[in-house]
């Protein structure tokens, strides 16, 4: 009988460990290799702004419940804005608030939306980041949007979800900084 109250009360506590999500998803993106894309340190002013309208970048959906919302550890927006300084620098840009070379970066979506069932999981992620350009008085936007797609059995993985929207924010990145057009528009206005 011992046994059986002791067995009853270690499931208990490990079905409410396993219910447990955490409040908080750490966003911590990293750049890999920039290739350098232009030989001169041009100077460029760059700027970001957050237009989301919820500060939450997961999204539980339980059935008839109410959704669990999972918020980031630090600001998507900042995160963004060092990665574009620290990739754009590494491209052969000078990042200088003063230059007439500008580039306006826009995060309009980054949302992972997690659908359970009782056997499995599917989650959804998007980022949708909007670039403004301009070079004197010409100006080039241009939006990048990546997606990706998760599925498995049980529940979601939490450690999983967040690898992915971190691989999938460093994809987006990675990509505004290498674009061809953007790049020759900032060296020589051209569009």
């Amino acid at each position: 009988m011992k046994s059986v109250i002791l067995t009853l009360a270690g499931a208990l506590m490990l079905g409410a460990c396993a219910s447990q999500t955490p409040n908080y998803i750490v966003l911590d993106p990293q750049l890999d290799t920039i290739a350098r894309q232009t030989e001169h340190n041009l100077p460029l002013s760059i700027s970001t702004k957050d237009l989301r309208t919820a500060n939450y970048v997961v999204k539980f959906e339980e059935g008839d419940g109410a959704a669990r919302l999972v918020s980031p550890s630090d600001s998507p927006r900042a995160q963004l804005e060092a990665m574009l300084r620290k990739g754009f620098s590494e491209a052969g840009y000078q990042v200088d608030p003063a230059s007439a070379r500008t580039m306006h970066v826009e995060l309009d979506r980054m949302l992972t939306l997690v659908t359970e069932s009782t056997f499995d999981y599917e989650a959804n992620t998007q980022i949708a980041i909007k670039v403004l350009a301009t070079n004197g008085n010409k100006t080039l936007a241009k939006e990048f949007v990546t997606k990706g797609r998760k599925t498995g059995p049980m529940g979601a993985d939490f450690a999983s979800l967040e690898l992915e929207l971190n691989k999938l924010m460093t994809e987006i990145t990675t990509a505004i900084i290498q674009d061809g057009e953007i790049n020759q528009f900032l060296i020589n206005g051209d569009l």
